[in-house]
């Protein structure tokens, strides 16, 4: 399977890490090699590898661990996103021959929210291609992506937050080949929100998932 996960984190989110590799260790495959896009500190982990170029821009860090990563496609998500729903090798193969077939370059995994008001053209196998038109082309919601697709869209400068906005601003009317799988149900918990608030629900979903 061409495929790696990249996880986006930083020095003042480090505290949320462990239990985010537990729950990927849980419900992704074992065999997708990890990388952790950090800044200057690391949890020590043999599933992991850290790229740790300092303190800087999120864009420019998330570009130097893409630069580490070996296969065509890349499962990028980040380290609040606590995963809570098995991802099976058979159900990602599925994924990757769809991606190969349309040549698409991003696929979402995600149930999307009636506000969040993305424009579809086609269905295809249950996948939703989203329209050059849509908002959010480039959010940073767990998504497939081609590895080289996603490096150019990521520019140095980018926030999280600026990537979403700017980055899909730029990409409007310019990418065709963006793909949303409608998920009956979320296969993550949003653990933290915009100032490192915490999701309400977040000490259940703790005891369920049995973490401290």
């Amino acid at each position: 399977m061409s495929l790696s996960i990249l996880v986006g984190t930083c020095d003042d989110y480090l505290e949320f890490m462990p239990n985010s590799m537990a729950l990927m260790d849980r419900y992704l495959p074992d065999e997708l090699p990890r990388i952790v896009a950090g800044e200057t500190q690391a949890i020590e982990h043999p599933n992991y590898e850290w790229c740790l170029p300092g303190k800087g821009a999120w864009g420019k860090r998330m570009v130097e661990a893409l630069q580490k990563v070996k296969t065509d496609y890349v499962f990028f998500t980040l380290d609040d996103y606590y995963y809570s729903q098995k991802l099976t090798k058979e159900f990602f193969d599925w994924l990757l021959v769809f991606m190969e077939r349309e040549k698409a370059d991003k696929l979402c995994l995600n149930p999307v929210p009636s506000m969040a008001n993305y424009q579809y053209t086609e269905t295809v196998d249950t996948i939703k291609r989203m329209a050059p038109y849509s908002n959010w082309l480039t959010s940073v919601q767990p998504a497939i992506w081609r590895t080289e697709h996603l490096l150019r869209l990521m520019h140095e400068e980018y926030s999280p937050w600026s990537f979403e906005v700017e980055g899909s601003e730029k990409a409007r009317h310019q990418e065709k080949n963006h793909y949303v799988i409608k998920l009956d149900e979320p296969v993550y918990f949003n653990f933290v929100r915009q100032g490192k608030c915490k999701t309400i629900g977040w000490e259940k979903f703790l005891e369920q998932e049995g973490l401290a």
